[in-house]
């Protein structure tokens, strides 16, 4: 007898599926900054090049010297008065309006998109200057003096909590701080003139923590201005 034995075949393997793999995450596009605050642009405010005349004459209310700023659009009406202080400090007590005398003369030019201009009378009364020595000195050597003064210029109000002394009080927003030094010659009656005039905006003290958008800088100009003869 032969016997027949069947042969099973091996079974056949499972496929291998080749691995999956991770996902590749697109990169995390750099975080939008958030828009700067209003006023930014709103509360600004600058000296405009170019502006500054000066022309002492023997009218003392007539404005011996002028200049003009540029604010936020439409915020004319939260501009602060004018306050003239020394010169190397501009701060401490305000020069006597009899003395030196600074204001807006209501002059407003609404052309520009982002900033209205607005126009400033100095009223320098030349002669009440003799015993400010703050502010004026003489050379008699060449017969010239100088007069100096700081002019402070603010917008806006924002009110201020003092951490430490638990106490609120109002600040400007922005301000600019205006150093003119201006050269006379005597022997002519005061006319002819030279100034410089050193521009300083809001900087690291209580009017930039309550807001202030932007550091402070110190720009020199110099003008040669309008005398009369």
């Amino acid at each position: 007898h032969v016997r027949l034995f069947q042969l099973d075949a091996p079974p056949t393997p499972a496929p291998i599926s080749p691995p999956t793999p991770a996902p590749i995450k697109p990169p995390t596009p750099p975080p939008t900054p958030p828009p700067a605050p209003a006023f930014a642009t709103d509360y600004a405010i600058r000296f405009v090049q170019g502006s500054t005349i000066v022309a002492f004459d023997d009218d003392s209310s007539a404005g011996e010297l002028s200049f003009d700023l540029e604010v936020g659009k439409g915020k004319t009406d939260e501009t602060h008065p004018l306050e003239v202080y020394n010169y190397d400090t501009c701060s401490g007590d305000l020069y006597s309006s009899n003395i030196i005398h600074a204001t807006y003369d209501g002059t407003v030019n609404t052309t520009a998109s982002d900033f209205d201009r607005l126009s400033t009378n100095v009223d320098i009364k030349t002669g009440n200057l003799t015993n400010a020595t703050s502010i004026y000195n003489v050379n008699a050597n060449t017969n010239t003096a100088t007069i100096k003064f700081c002019i402070l210029a603010k917008i806006g109000t924002v009110q201020v909590y003092n951490t430490t002394t638990n106490v609120s009080s109002n600040s400007s927003i922005s301000y600019l701080k205006l150093k003119f030094h201006l050269n006379v010659n005597l022997e002519k009656d005061f006319t002819t003139t030279t100034v410089q005039v050193e521009e300083n905006a809001a900087g690291d003290d209580i009017e930039r923590s309550a807001g202030v958008a932007y550091p402070g800088k110190t720009i020199q100009f110099d003008f040669k201005c309008q005398t009369l003869d």
